[in-house]
């Protein structure tokens, strides 16, 4: 009875998802607007009001967009005008175009070429500025490998392993990095400040205008407080992994085929489910806001920001799940480990990359947008698919 009236629960949660997600589409997106596929295309000379939604494998930017674009894919070439501000993540991602806003940037090669009026917000493991590139107020990034030499009209601000700066700042610049080097032809028309265990390699023709100030990385722990940090962050650690595999077992019991069901579009589609994330993680906030200044839609506003929560928190245990079944089938171990093996290792896998600084911002986004992706793939095409029974929960 308990069972039965479990999944009349989640299946009433089902719809409520499918009713964000409907009323979403229908308050803010046109077909234009909203777009998803293998191949995504504006052509040169399209104007599109935003703001827009899309995801796909292959992206290519060539018209205009009048307002806030948020794209997803594995290649992003934007070549036209975004009129307003433009969160963008790919696997390789080339901007030639202008952003009259604020840029938001993810992924693994990042190259940006155009001209952004606002500030730049980026994240990646190679992250180039070319020397045409125009960045109007604040540059901040993060990566492995960061190259500027295009022109940032305020502050730089940089985190990485390998940061070369060969262009102009006018203003100041403030970097961490285990390498830093100033080209000859680097402008810095304020004060240098930059944290390394090594000293900065500066070329005898650089410019640097203001005060130049090298401070060494602080101190670490002794090796008591070292050992109590580590003991607490193992505990941290396995508690986690001990939580997220209970709420991965209950949901198990209730829908037997959630985590398989939900874990399919990350392997087959993934930059798709990427790009339906977004959607997900901008839109649904936005309706259940919408929702509770009115006081009939208070209670579901509420209720859709719970879900949302939730959402968010099983994104983690989805996305584990998938690398499971990938690493299974690369290896050949479908029929020797099945479900609890699989996500357990999955959980690992993505504990040990949130330790290391860089790579946890990367997979933490990466882990929310293909999980809310994969959990609204999953509702919208669970009417085409027989469940799994329950008795198979055995086989985990």
């Amino acid at each position: 009875m308990e069972r039965k009236w479990a999944r009349r629960s989640l299946k009433v949660w089902g719809m409520l998802i499918l009713m964000v997600i409907g009323m979403t589409t229908i308050v803010f997106a046109t077909p234009m607007q909203l777009q998803s596929g293998d191949v995504v295309e504006v052509e040169a000379g399209q104007l599109v009001k935003g703001p827009v939604f899309y995801g796909g494998n292959n992206i290519r930017i060539s018209g205009d967009i009048m307002g806030t674009g948020f794209i997803a894919g594995g290649t992003v070439q934007i070549d036209g005008t975004v009129d307003g501000d433009l969160f963008v993540a790919g696997q390789q991602v080339v901007l030639n175009g202008v952003i009259t806003g604020n840029l938001y940037i993810a992924g693994m090669d990042l190259q940006i070429n155009g001209q952004i009026l606002g500030d730049v917000f980026s994240a990646g493991q190679k992250i180039h500025l070319s020397k045409d590139s125009v960045v109007e107020r604040d540059f901040l990034a993060a990566g492995e490998t960061i190259f500027s030499s295009g022109n940032l009209g305020r502050q730089f601000f940089g985190a990485g392993t390998n940061i070369v700066l060969a262009g102009t700042v006018q203003d100041d610049v403030r970097i961490a990095a285990d390498r830093l080097e100033i080209r000859d032809n680097a402008v810095i028309e304020g004060d240098l400040t930059y944290t390394s265990s090594k000293e900065a390699i500066i070329g005898t023709n650089a410019t640097l205008a203001g005060v130049t100030e090298w401070k060494l990385p602080e101190p670490t722990y002794n090796e008591r407080e070292q050992q109590t940090s580590i003991i607490g962050t193992l505990f941290a650690a396995v508690s986690s992994i001990i939580a997220a595999i209970l709420v991965w077992f209950a949901l198990s019991m209730v829908i037997p085929s959630l985590w398989k069901g939900t874990s399919e579009p990350l392997q087959k589609t993934p930059f798709r489910t990427l790009g339906l994330g977004v959607m997900i993680l901008i839109g649904t906030p936005i309706i259940a806001i919408i929702a509770m200044v009115t006081v009939v839609g208070l209670p579901l506003g509420l209720i859709i920001m719970a879900m949302y929560t939730v959402g968010i928190y099983i994104t983690k245990i989805i996305v584990a799940t998938a690398i499971g079944y990938m690493i299974a089938k690369k290896f050949g171990w479908n029929d020797i480990h099945q479900g609890f093996w699989l996500v357990l290792l999955g959980l690992i896998i993505l504990k040990v990359l949130s330790f290391v600084p860089i790579v946890r911002v990367i997979v933490s986004i990466a882990v929310i947008l293909g999980g809310l992706g994969a959990i609204l793939i999953f509702f919208l095409n669970r009417d085409n698919k027989e469940e799994v029974p329950i008795e198979e929960i055995s086989e985990y």
